[in-house]
């Protein structure tokens, strides 16, 4: 993963998660996450929208931006990521919790934490702000 990438992930806090419903509808929310090595995490209840919509169907499309113009630069920078989800195992999940503490608002102790892996940078797609990410990962695997 490139440095602009790896900056763009440390100074985001939130990035909008697009899941497809049982009726083939997309589904997109707003939420907390962190990254590290390669992958994305985050935390919901599995009674959530899109958590349900994950369980039927892993595949998932995200988006992260970063509204503020960096470095002088007039383009705002965004990562774009297609790929899948999966709850982590909860052995891991608590080892993960205690590295991530603080970092999610959620309080409720049995919402699962999922990952996602970012991929691989699509060199032909992407440009200096936007970067657009292959799945050639599974969730879990580290980069």
């Amino acid at each position: 993963m490139n440095d602009s990438i790896e900056k763009l992930l440390a100074r985001t806090k939130y990035m909008t998660l697009a899941t497809v419903s049982a009726d083939n509808k997309p589904w997109a929310v707003p939420i907390t996450f962190v990254h590290a090595d390669g992958q994305l995490y985050w935390r919901s209840r599995i009674d959530t929208e899109h958590s349900i919509n994950i369980e039927r169907h892993n595949s998932v499309s995200i988006v992260i931006f970063d509204g503020d113009r960096i470095d002088g630069n007039q383009e705002r920078q965004a990562l774009y990521v297609q790929t899948t989800a999966l709850k982590t195992a909860p052995d891991i999940q608590a080892e993960l919790l205690k590295k991530f503490d603080g970092v999610f608002s959620i309080k409720d102790t049995e919402a699962p934490l999922y990952v996602a892996a970012i991929g691989n940078l699509d060199e032909t797609r992407s440009t200096d702000n936007r970067f657009y990410m292959t799945d050639t990962l599974v969730a879990g695997e580290k980069q």
